[in-house]
């Protein structure tokens, strides 16, 4: 194997130390291929597990953007190429919205239903999202029409472009790493990679969160490189990708004037630093021009990708909203003040608030949500998934440990922090997005990525203090971790459950329901009996505390208890058919223990519903629940 010399940081490394980077340094190809390696064999071994669930399927529920964005990729694939027809979502928050509009604004309301009385909600969220524009940035839905063209309407494929996307990432850490830090703080930084899950479950979701997080990571490379390399094709390359991560996410516009900035402080003469920043802003134009033309061709806006970024700051900046709590009732004022435009709905949300302080106190809030050891759901549960998959459930890195470490490395690091400036501010963009909007699980994998290097550091640090035998600073550096991680990990254990309600109600009717209701069509009572079994096998670990001595606590687990109840009356019914009368008591004896399922129970309608839809109860005998 090809050795490549050791590096002028490998070299002034401590003696004692030195052999460790040493090595890594001389066998950088074998470490990269066994870096890919694992991270192949834990996709591999997920895909095969969630394949077998029903994370797969979750992008049939109506109420999320997973699903939005399957149903524009298929409106492209059928010929709506411009997007001309593709209407911003209705989700029950929408509607909502719209309700408290038509409550606080009647003459106003009168006169869109006059005009719309079909649908005068989605006439109302037009306006507000603009005349032909896209509700959400269009670049992701374009990507998966032509994966589907390529290779059949599948989100599997998808998940398997996402996954080597990961393996990507996975390597930019390292390499941004490596560049700053030395190869043995790269090996640690992609060693926590491989050891965060979430990094790994967005990977099976239609969601952005995967290539948001590449894109991120590949511009810090760019920009490092350019500012190093000074060439003006290195600088239109780092503003090309900056301008079609634009088209993918809106925020990424705010690297834009960071790469100008630093540009300005590279120390190249006045006359190539122009021509330098004339390269980087048309790449970012070329890499933009894409939406630019889409726009200008259907009459929009042509600099505007994402009409829904004013209703998202609303419901996330008003004036009783929580961290991750939406204020619809704020949201709506401020949208028809605004009408929908981006910066007078900023700033009629601002006013809503009763002085600057209350305003502080929710960022403070969001704040302190970013650095909680929870990865709170939306569209997808990273801890539902783990329900499924033993890939997820042993891989043992939490946002509570790689914020403090983390956070160590940037401290270390501060004193090369104009190195490490493009780092800091893909960090600083993604913490303007999650305290600017929603502290949301898919919002801070981009962020927790940006981490990953300074993790790397604090462990490379840490493992030379212990070679070198420098107790006193190796004690310094784990109290220094240990203190903030303290704090991180125990706020966590006040707040939501961690698997909802509506997680298992909506997984079962995508996918539990589905197979019922094929295997019920077949009459295979043994195939029934098996997808019921599955469906018991997988519960929330809450649920299986559930009983006489440990009652329901909340409305979510109620309605937990409910379904179970439901669905293990169902699975008796069908147990028993089959002949297994003592399996059949059993799961009625627990059906009793959950509470019974109210007629009334919402989170019985997801059985009800798979019961009706199978013929259950016709082909089976069986009674569905409620």
């Amino acid at each position: 194997m090809k050795t490549t010399k050791p590096s002028a940081h490998a070299s002034s490394l401590p003696a004692a130390a030195f052999p460790i980077e040493s090595w890594l340094v001389f066998h950088r190809r074998l470490v990269i291929v066994a870096l890919v390696t694992v991270a192949l064999s834990l996709r591999a071994a997920c895909f095969v597990e969630l394949a077998a669930s029903p994370c797969f399927w979750l992008y049939e529920w109506n109420q999320t953007d997973m699903n939005y964005f399957h149903s524009w990729a298929l409106a492209i694939m059928e010929g709506d190429r411009w997007s001309r027809d593709v209407d911003p979502p209705l989700h029950l928050w929408h509607r909502r919205v719209a309700q408290q509009f038509a409550e606080r604004y009647p003459q106003r309301w009168a006169a869109i239903v006059a005009r719309y009385p079909d649908n005068p909600a989605l006439a109302l969220w037009r306006q507000w999202a603009g005349a032909h524009g896209t509700y959400q940035d269009p670049l992701y839905p374009y990507l998966l029409a032509g994966v589907y063209a390529a290779l059949g309407v599948a989100a599997g494929w998808i998940y398997a472009l996402q996954c080597f996307v990961g393996i990507g990432s996975l390597l930019l850490v390292y390499f941004i790493t490596r560049r700053h830090f030395g190869d043995l703080a790269a090996v640690i930084a992609a060693g926590l990679t491989l050891l965060y899950a979430p990094l790994l479950f967005y990977e099976f979701t239609l969601l952005r969160a995967t290539l948001i997080t590449f894109f991120g990571l590949l511009i810090v490379v760019l920009l490092d490189r350019a500012r190093w390399r000074r060439g003006m094709a290195d600088w239109a390359v780092a503003g090309l990708v900056t301008g079609v991560a634009m088209v993918l996410k809106a925020h990424f516009m705010l690297m834009m004037p960071f790469g100008l900035l630093l540009l300005a402080r590279t120390g190249m003469p006045r006359k190539r630093r122009m021509a330098s920043a004339s390269a980087f802003i048309l790449g970012v134009a070329a890499g933009f021009a894409p939406a630019v033309v889409r726009n200008v061709v259907v009459g929009a806006p042509a600099l505007r990708t994402a009409g829904g970024g004013a209703a998202t700051f609303a419901l996330s900046n008003a004036a009783h909203s929580g961290y991750v709590a939406w204020d619809y009732d704020g949201a709506a004022e401020a949208l028809a003040e605004g009408r929908g435009r981006l910066l007078p709905t900023v700033w009629a949300t601002l006013k809503g608030h009763s002085s600057p302080a209350g305003y502080l106190r929710l960022l403070g809030a969001k704040l302190a949500g970013v650095v909680r050891d929870l990865e709170e759901p939306n569209n997808a549960n990273f801890y539902y998934a783990r329900l499924y998959s033993n890939v997820l459930r042993r891989l043992p890195l939490t946002f509570g440990v790689l914020g403090p470490l983390a956070a160590v490395g940037i401290v270390l690091a501060l004193r090369r922090r104009a190195r490490v400036g493009p780092l800091l501010a893909l960090i600083a963009l993604n913490l303007i997005v999650l305290v600017g909007f929603m502290v949301f699980s898919r919002f801070r994998v981009p962020l927790a990525a940006a981490l990953l290097p300074f993790g790397g550091l604090t462990g490379a640090e840490l493992v030379r203090a212990l070679g070198t035998r420098r107790w006193g600073r190796a004690a310094g550096l784990g109290v220094a971790v240990a203190t903030p991680m303290l704090f991180t990990i125990s706020v966590a254990t006040a707040g939501a459950p961690r698997i909802r309600a509506v997680d298992v109600e909506k997984g079962f009717e995508v996918y539990y329901a589905v197979k019922l209701a094929q295997a019920t069509e077949h009459r295979d009572l043994s195939a029934v009996v098996a997808i019921l079994r599955d469906a018991l096998a997988h519960q929330p670990a809450v649920v299986r505390a559930l009983g006489p001595r440990r009652p329901p606590v909340g409305n979510d687990e109620r309605q937990l208890a409910a379904f179970y109840a439901g669905l293990y009356r169902l699975a008796a019914d069908a147990v028993e058919q089959a002949g297994l009368k003592d399996e059949a008591a059993a799961y009625r004896a627990r059906a009793v223990e959950l509470g019974g399922v109210p007629t009334t129970a919402p989170s019985s309608q997801a059985v009800s519903s798979s019961c009706r839809v199978g013929g259950l109860s016709g082909g089976w005998g069986a009674s569905c629940p409620g």
